[in-house]
C-alpha cells in the first residue's frame, strides 16, 4: 500500500499546464474538511451504577423484534427509556435523549469491558444485559457490583439541563 503525502499530493494535483497553482487552495480545503470532523464528533457523558439501575428499574424491558432480511426475524429485550439523567463533561447534570446510536460502555473492575446499545439495556437479577448488536445479538452481562464506571457515547446528542 503506497501512501501519498500531503507535499507530493500538492505537485501533482496542482499542477496545470506545467504551472504549479496555488497550495493555499489545497490547504484551505483540508481545514475545512477537519474543522468539520473536529465538530461532528462523538460527545461522551457518565452516569453512576445507582443512577443507572434507579432508572432501569423504573422502565420494564420488553420484547422488539427486528427484521433485518428476508431470512431472519431477530428479537432482544430493549428499555423505553426516552431520556436519561447523567453528566456531562462540564459536571453538570443533564437529561440526554438518546438516539438509535447511542452506546454504553460498562468498565468492570476486573478490566472487562461490555460495549452496548442503549436501548438494549435493561436491569434483571442484580445484572445489567445489552446487546452488541441488534441484527447479530450478542447478548452480554455484567454484574451491577462488579461494575467500576458506565460512559455514555453517541454522535450528535440532545440534552437539556436538569432543574
Amino acid at each position: 500500500m503506497q501512501y501519498i503525502t500531503i507535499k507530493a499530493l500538492s505537485q501533482v494535483a496542482f499542477k496545470k499546464n506545467g504551472e504549479n497553482m496555488s497550495f493555499t487552495i489545497f490547504f484551505k480545503i483540508a481545514l475545512v474538511a477537519a474543522i468539520t470532523l473536529l465538530i461532528s464528533g462523538c460527545v461522551s457523558f457518565s452516569i453512576s451504577t445507582e443512577s443507572l439501575v434507579s432508572q432501569l428499574v423504573n422502565s420494564p424491558a420488553y420484547e422488539v423484534s427486528s427484521d433485518w432480511s428476508m431470512f431472519n426475524t431477530n428479537s432482544y429485550l430493549a428499555n423505553k427509556i426516552e431520556k436519561i439523567k447523567c453528566i456531562n463533561d462540564d459536571g453538570a447534570e443533564v437529561w440526554l435523549y438518546p438516539d438509535k446510536n447511542t452506546q454504553f460502555e460498562i468498565y468492570g473492575k476486573d478490566g472487562e469491558v461490555m460495549k452496548c446499545y442503549f436501548n438494549t439495556l435493561y436491569f434483571r437479577n442484580d445484572s445489567l444485559f445489552g446487546e452488541r448488536s441488534r441484527i447479530l445479538g450478542g447478548k452480554r452481562a455484567i454484574a451491577v457490583k462488579n461494575i467500576d464506571k458506565i460512559i455514555i457515547t453517541t454522535e450528535f446528542p440532545s440534552t437539556e439541563p436538569v432543574r
